[in-house]
């Protein structure tokens, strides 16, 4: 049945759960910005090795640099986009500007010093700023000055996982420091952000071109995989009578220009290159504003077609055939070889290249080989970074937004749920981000543990965060990756995409119409006024905003039974992005001690459970003494909470039985009307909590 409800002047409802959240992750970034200290030295002395590239991880008293894949480039990201959302809201980023500026600088440091690692003489030439880098520099004259026993009041770890030796002894000899294509794809994803987001600024008194710079590097490691010696690989060889043979001219691949071999992982000789050479061509095209790099165009029509296949199990593959041809005299006589590329996986094939123009003639095969290229059903995480970076549609022209959803919709696992948000920021194009994406991104934000990312054993597991990076290796969680602490980098980037794609955003007045605003959740930072009557019979209306909303005369809303409308005022929204004092996280170490970190998780595990943000049904204690009083229970509508001596009621939330918070009430009130009306009958659990930060929890019905 359908009813009128008329609303006059300003209204009331519940501060948003949604609004809220934002702002207590932005508590979470500056603590996770602040930890970071623990993980980087940022020093002034950018030509020193080793200086401003942050660690991966601390464990059992040593520090780990890893693969470099998910540390340095997530560092000037994080940067860069702090930078601009400091700018943006009018706070001070000069400490944050430098930073990015040290780190950039440091990046250029790995590359004009990385081939004299190689040279017998160490020596380095002018010519080795050329795109060609290491992975870091962590040498043991750096530990030596800056460990635990060194400068840094920071580092309190007594040992390195590895060190670079200048003396050689082997120690650069190693996959782990050759630059490979993988950490190529990383660092375009930084210097996107940096081209698209940071000015020209001041540093030390000195104007610096931070796009120029981004630009620069851009062309530089580009530039360094494109090669005039191309290296032939073979892909098939028939024997006579056919006595056909075919090969691929490699251009593109990363090569160490010291020994002027490809390098020992990660050169794109595994067939890789075949299709993600067209990628870089693109992403260095779009970064640089020009037309200069260029791939086959068999690879640009593979990594496009690569776009829009389902993920699951897809393979790259080269299909030989022996076919013979129909002669309307004689029969199917005269043979010939057919050679073409497809992408198979399971119940799907589509060809993507013939080498062999078909006879237009009838043809029967008479046997055939199929040679596969490549695997793509363990990871696509080059296509949708160079998708994002280098601007790419699908084959059938799906924008690459819409290509980066789709395909983290279709994995279980492999997320990456950074690329849709740099896409939308490089490009400075927000209008195909939905409630439903950002709802998700908001959700992960809200898990990622107070005291940092970690893992450490099952039984004490950062959940959705446990990972070395979930936007690197979601697929390590729980425990994929070495146990320890974690530098929390991407949880940091994520938090300032999705500010920059989602929160900045957000108009500061709305008058809402609705013949103008066509979606569901309408928000304003600071307020929304309404003076039109709203028909939500067919869809629930939300207003949200950061400091008021006015209902005036002429305002009403045409609803149906399943649809609701809600008004929603929460400070989150009228919050402006900037440091925040670091309150709230007393039970988080000041510095990172494995052991003592252990007892502290533990112990602020177990005060997060009686501290609200999360119920678990099965251990709920009704704790309702005389002090407050909860009633009618069961309840058709109002609920009544009231305290008995004065005691202000801080907040309170409403759990059901699937531990999902569906309402939550911010009034420092002594007595408190709740209205549950729009609640579904069922099983409830009201939780409490005063000013003393005492928790009450009480199970409800709801008639």
């Amino acid at each position: 049945m359908k009813k009128i409800i008329i609303v006059c002047l300003l209204c009331f409802l519940y501060i948003s759960s949604y609004a809220q959240s934002i702002y207590e992750n932005a508590e979470k970034y500056w603590y996770y910005r602040e930890r970071l200290k623990n993980f980087v030295l940022v020093s002034s002395n950018y030509n020193e090795p080793g200086t401003n590239i942050p660690a991966e991880r601390i464990y059992n008293n040593s520090i780990a640099w890893d693969d470099g894949n998910a540390a340095f480039n997530h560092y000037i990201s994080v940067l860069a986009t702090e930078y601009k959302l400091l700018k943006m809201y009018g706070q001070d980023y000069t400490q944050t500007i430098k930073e990015l500026y040290y780190a950039l600088k440091s990046f250029e440091r790995l590359d004009a010093t990385a081939e004299s690692y190689y040279r017998q003489d160490n020596s380095q030439l002018s010519t080795d700023l050329n795109g060609f880098f290491i992975r870091e520099d962590i040498t043991d004259e750096f530990w030596s000055k800056y460990g635990k026993n060194g400068t840094n009041p920071y580092f309190k770890q007594v040992k390195l996982k590895r060190q670079l030796n200048t003396n050689h002894v082997d120690s650069i000899w190693s996959w782990e420091y050759e630059k490979s294509e993988d950490n190529t794809w990383h660092y375009l994803e930084a210097f996107s952000l940096v081209g698209a987001l940071v000015d020209k600024e001041f540093v030390d008194g000195v104007l610096i071109n931070f796009k120029q710079i981004a630009k620069d590097n851009v062309y530089r490691i580009i530039d360094d995989m494109k090669h005039n010696h191309m290296i032939h690989t073979i892909i098939w060889e028939l024997a006579p009578p056919s006595n056909i043979k075919n090969n691929f001219a490699y251009e593109w691949y990363v090569e160490n220009p010291v020994t002027g071999e490809p390098v020992e992982l990660g050169s794109g000789l595994d067939w890789t290159m075949l299709y993600v050479s067209s990628g870089f061509a693109k992403t260095g095209n779009n970064l640089l504003g020009i037309n200069e790099f260029s791939s086959s165009d068999l690879s640009a029509i593979i990594f496009k077609n690569m776009l829009a296949m389902p993920f699951t199990n897809i393979d790259l593959t080269i299909d030989v055939y022996n076919k013979a041809v129909f002669n309307p005299l004689t029969g199917f006589g005269q043979g010939f070889i057919d050679c073409e590329v497809s992408l198979t996986g399971p119940g799907y094939k589509k060809k993507i290249h013939d080498f062999v123009p078909e006879p237009n003639l009838p043809c029967k095969i008479l046997d055939s080989e199929e040679i596969i290229l490549a695997d793509l059903s363990d990871d696509d995480y080059e296509l949708r970074s160079l998708c994002a970076t280098g601007n790419i549609e699908d084959i059938n022209g799906l924008n690459p937004y819409e290509v980066l959803i789709k395909k983290q919709k279709e994995s279980s696992v492999l997320k990456y749920e950074h690329f849709p948000l740099i896409w939308s920021v490089v490009n400075n194009n927000y209008s195909h981000i939905s409630t439903e994406d950002k709802d998700y991104v908001l959700g992960l934000l809200n898990a990622a543990p107070a005291c940092g990312p970690y893992y450490f054993s099952a039984g004490d597991d950062g959940g959705l965060w446990s990972s070395g990076s979930r936007l690197v290796w979601p697929e390590k969680l729980h425990g994929g990756c070495p146990a320890g602490e974690y530098n929390g980098l991407d949880y940091m980037l994520l938090h300032n995409l999705f500010w920059l794609a989602t929160v900045s955003q957000y108009p500061a007045n709305i008058n809402y119409n609705p013949s103008v605003y066509k979606a569901s959740s309408i928000v304003a930072t600071n307020q929304i006024t309404c003076s039109v009557p709203v028909d939500i019979s067919s869809s629930s209306l939300n207003f949200i905003s950061g400091k008021s909303i006015r209902l005036l005369s002429g305002f009403k809303v045409k609803s149906s039974a399943n649809h609701s409308f809600k008004a929603e005022i929460g400070g989150g929204f009228g919050a402006v992005y900037k440091k925040l004092p670091l309150t709230g996280y007393n039970s988080c170490s000041d510095y990172i001690d494995t052991d003592e970190l252990i007892k502290k998780k533990s112990n602020y595990k177990n005060e997060e459970k009686n501290s609200g943000g999360s119920l678990d049904n099965s251990e709920v204690i009704e704790i309702f003494n005389n002090d407050i009083n909860l009633f009618p229970n069961p309840v058709i509508d109002k609920l009544n909470i009231v305290s008995q001596h004065n005691i202000l009621l801080i907040k309170i939330e409403v759990y059901n039985l699937a531990n999902n918070l569906v309402m939550i009430q911010n009034s420092p009130e002594t007595n408190i009307i709740l209205d549950v009306s729009n609640l579904i009958s069922g099983m409830y659990f009201v939780k409490v909590t005063d000013e003393n930060n005492q928790v009450y929890t009480k199970k409800i019905i709801k008639r």
